[in-house]
């Protein structure tokens, strides 16, 4: 088994290469500084010029190295190790991108990305104390949400252990005309009641427009915001998570205004009847 390893060969070839025209420099630099006593000063500056030249080249290329990782190869029957290397290249890329992000208390995700993250995030806060999520939901496909079984029963088990889960459907009154989304309004709505969340319901038209929002905050974790609605197959998706105090304290209070002008969803099914 043999391990590669590009960048410690690379340095180490050119720290040998340096040294060694250094050495000569300073060798012609000796013999020319002995022959020419008159024009010593000129001989001193050329020798440190080009040494300086050298110390140039050298950190240009460590810089253009400085923020590649290298990855130990050690399976000699990789079929195209070039393409292999490229292959890694670009998803080390990728990663970089995620953790500069990180750095900046935040994360884009994309795709499946979004209901990985979701799932995974309730797991996290079940190690908190107060273990509370918030959430204001654009509720334009009802249906849709019955189709998200396995985040329903992450949130079914996230209650079963001491969970509170407080959830805001936020709905346009004029999609009430639809039977059909009424009837998914309801189904959805007793889903949610039957594994104690505590749901109300918002009349987009009540709200002001900073107030109209899809977020998750977990705890005092995390804020999931959605940029984009996720598909059924979550192929189209796109949130931003964020994990500093001042979007949390953004989204709690739009959460906190919202939950005033909402009413709750038993009363919302008496009021259509």
């Amino acid at each position: 088994m043999s391990k590669v390893n590009h960048k410690i060969d690379f340095i180490d070839k050119l720290f040998n290469i340096l040294s060694t025209l250094i050495t000569i420099i300073i060798a012609i630099g000796g013999s020319l500084y002995a022959f020419f006593k008159e024009n010593r000063l000129e001989i001193l500056f050329i020798i440190a010029f080009l040494e300086l030249l050298i110390l140039i080249y050298l950190l240009l290329k460590l810089s253009k190295y400085k923020n590649n990782i290298d990855l130990e190869i050690e399976d000699e029957n990789i079929l195209n190790r070039e393409l292999f290397q490229l292959f890694v290249q670009d998803k080390l890329d990728y990663f970089k991108v995620k953790i500069s992000q990180l750095k900046k208390g935040y994360i884009r995700l994309l795709g499946k990305e979004v209901k990985d993250t979701q799932l995974s995030l309730i797991d996290y806060i079940l190690k908190t104390q107060k273990r509370e999520i918030l959430t204001l939901d654009l509720t334009t496909n009802p249906s849709l949400w019955l189709t998200r079984k396995e985040y329903l029963e992450k949130n079914r088990e996230f209650i079963e252990k001491d969970g509170i889960i407080k959830r805001i459907l936020i709905i346009d009154e004029n999609d009430l005309k639809s039977e059909k989304f009424k009837n998914d309004l309801i189904k959805l709505g007793e889903l949610f009641l039957q594994y104690d969340i505590k749901l109300k319901i918002s009349f987009l038209n009540n709200l002001n427009e900073d107030e109209i929002e899809d977020f998750i905050i977990y705890d005092t974790f995390a804020i999931l915001v959605e940029n984009k609605q996720a598909s059924k197959d979550y192929k189209i998706a796109s949130s931003t998570l964020f994990f500093d105090k001042n979007n949390y304290k953004r989204y709690k209070n739009i959460f906190s205004n919202v939950y005033k002008k909402s009413i709750n969803f038993k009363d919302f099914i008496k009021g259509l009847q």
